[in-house]
Formats: C-alpha cells, structure tokens, sequence
C-alpha cells in the first residue's frame, strides 16, 4: 500500500522524503539514503592499510572487507541510510578560570547525549 493509501508500489521518491522527514522530526540533522554497493573510494582503503596510513588504529584493519562492501554485513542489502547528529550548538562562552580551580574547554562532542544511548 502506498503512503496515500492506494494499492500498488510504492513510489521512490515519496518513500525517501517520509523518511527523512520522520528522521528530522526525530532530532536527527540529517538523513541521506545510498545504495548498498561499495563505495567508488573502497580501494583507497585498502592501498591506505597497505602503507600503514592508519597509525594506532589497528581496528580499522579489522574487518577491511567489511568496511569497504556493506552488503558483506548485511548481506541483500539494496540501501543505505544514513543519520547526522551536529555538535554544533552556537556560541560557545570561553572557560573563565577564577584562579583558584583548573579551567578547560568541554569538546562539543561531549555535550550532548551519546546518540548509541537513544
């Protein structure tokens, strides 16, 4: 059934706006939908693990394939979606310090709640 009701398949375009819509209305910044192919850039992962371009993050060799073809995770797969959260939120007032305690500035990403506890 389509969003208006009517019997059919269900059209593409009015599918992807419902969803990011519902996204929007969800808190989230942003919301874009991909195919599930892997990506043009996927090579360049791997020639970047090659040269050792990934310093100490050794997890990022892990599961190489896996990163460079979702449909190896979700095997059938034909889409993506995708959600931003921003840690932007404005003006940000300077840490004032009065002498007597430390100051320091808290990283915008650490101001918010952490989107893996929704």
């Amino acid at each position: 059934m389509n969003a208006d009701g009517t019997a059919g398949t269900p059209d593409p375009d009015s599918t992807v706006a419902a969803l990011v819509a519902r996204a929007l209305e969800l808190g989230f910044d942003a919301c874009r939908i991909t195919t599930a192919d892997p990506p043009e850039s996927a090579p360049r992962l791997f020639e970047a693990l090659a040269e050792g371009r990934h310093a100490d993050m050794h997890w990022i060799a892990r599961n190489a394939a896996k990163r460079a073809d979702p449909r190896l995770v979700l095997p059938g797969a034909r889409s993506l979606v995708t959600l931003a959260v921003s840690y932007h939120e404005g003006a940000v007032a300077p840490a004032v310090s009065d002498g007597q305690r430390p100051r320091g500035v808290v990283a915008r990403y650490a101001r918010r709640d952490d989107y893996h506890d929704r």
